[in-house]
């Protein structure tokens, strides 16, 4: 096919991690781009986490004008940049990077997404929630959500990262916070929450799995899943069975992904006008 001097991408950006070949991230953003005439392409990038300094040294050399970091490297990346923002400095997780004068700049859009989503959603001052997870994910909500909850439970597979991120939220923050192991936390945990965040991959490989008991699920609840794939875990089924309020994975990708092409591009997107544009990729697939 002959490539015309108008097709010709100025822009690369793209998402690295491992796993990688589930995201929508490539699908919502390069749809994006067409529409609003940006031209950029996205792509993801499978990165182990050995091959992680030497592809962040291909990208200085590439020009590359920005990109998303997912799972493993939400932690580890931050050695490898220029420098952080203070919100992502706070939180210790970078989620996204902006390339401005050769300057790898990291930030945390999770955070910034999460909060926007709670803002749209108006959740105001709440006294109890609970947390599934304590990896990067989990740590944006946590430093997000303890602006809004006077205790906050958090609950992780091997305890140690659960109980470190709610020593580290109760002291910044001032509130109640406790950690758990994710197998003997269930016989501890009781009482009823305001909001609750799977902020784990539990329900993402197994569709019939769920990150805590159903107990815990009561009626006006807001519970919030950061897996959008199946875009209705079994979390969430049973969450509106119950006649709580819920909030897909979907919207938390979509909310994030606004913020980033803010940082990116310097222009406002819909989220609501992403998360359809996400819609229509599941459906393609």
């Amino acid at each position: 096919m002959e490539v015309t001097e108008a097709e010709v991408v100025e822009g690369f950006l793209c998402l690295i991690g491992d796993p990688v070949a589930h995201s929508l991230s490539p699908a919502i953003y390069n749809c994006f781009f067409r529409e609003e005439g940006i031209n950029a392409l996205y792509f993801a990038l499978k990165v182990k986490k050995r091959e992680l300094e030497r592809v962040i040294r291909l990208f200085r050399r590439l020009g590359i004008v920005g990109f998303n970091i997912t799972m493993p490297h939400k932690l580890s990346i931050t050695r490898l940049l220029d420098r952080v923002d203070s919100l992502a400095e706070l939180i210790r997780a970078v989620n996204t990077v902006v390339v401005k004068d050769g300057e790898f700049i990291g930030y945390n859009t999770d955070a910034l997404g999460f909060k926007a989503v709670l803002r749209d959603w108006r959740v105001s001052q709440v006294q109890r929630a609970l947390l599934v997870g304590a990896g990067g994910y989990a740590r944006a909500v946590a430093h997000v959500i303890a602006d809004f909850v006077e205790e906050l439970l958090i609950v992780s597979k091997s305890g140690v990262t659960a109980l470190n991120l709610a020593s580290e939220v109760r002291e910044k923050y001032g509130i109640q916070a406790e950690g758990f192991k994710a197998a003997e936390a269930w016989n501890n945990i009781a009482g009823q929450f305001d909001v609750i965040v799977n902020a784990s991959p539990v329900g993402m490989k197994n569709p019939s799995a769920i990150p805590l008991p159903p107990r815990l699920l009561e009626r006006e609840c807001l519970v919030i899943d950061a897996v959008y794939d199946p875009l209705e875990t079994r979390l969430l089924k049973e969450a509106k069975q119950r006649g709580c309020r819920v909030i897909d994975g979907l919207w938390l990708l979509s909310y994030q992904a606004a913020k980033n092409i803010e940082l990116w591009f310097k222009r406002r997107a819909d989220p609501v006008r992403l998360r359809s544009i996400a819609l229509g990729a599941m459906k393609d697939d």
